[in-house]
């Protein structure tokens, strides 16, 4: 039965419940069960975790995650407003542009020092950073 909900740090900010509820050592937060009502009925718990990208736990499961016997990763939310990281940007960016140059510039070598080319003599990012 699920009691906590592990849940990203936009969905724990949209509920104000940052100072509230436990931080997790990998950013995320258990919420309660009933924290979930801000989203409608609990009868459809399942549809409001997959909505924040949450993931249920048992008491058990909870207790793992904040000693870090275990780190659950989260499935992307159905809703754009709790999207971290690449998938959205946080100035409602929805049409995901700017993965396709982040990746563009992984690619490319341009989106990260990269130790190699100074181990062998390639100064082209040096002569970027000194211009």
């Amino acid at each position: 039965m699920i009691r906590y909900v592990k849940a990203n740090r936009k969905v724990a900010e949209f509920l104000n419940l940052t100072a509230k509820r436990s931080k997790l050592p990998d950013g995320n937060y258990i919420l309660y069960r009933l924290d979930l009502t801000a989203f409608g009925s609990l009868v459809n718990i399942m549809s409001i975790i997959a909505q924040i990208g949450g993931v249920g736990l048992t008491s058990a499961q909870c207790r793992d995650e904040q000693k870090g016997i275990t780190n659950t990763i989260l499935p992307a939310p159905t809703d754009e407003r709790f999207i971290i990281g690449g998938n959205a940007s946080d100035s409602d960016q929805s049409d995901g542009s700017s993965d396709e140059s982040d990746s563009e510039e992984e690619e490319a070598g341009l989106g990260e020092n990269n130790e190699e080319d100074a181990a062998d003599g390639d100064d082209s990012n040096n002569d970027k950073e000194e211009e």
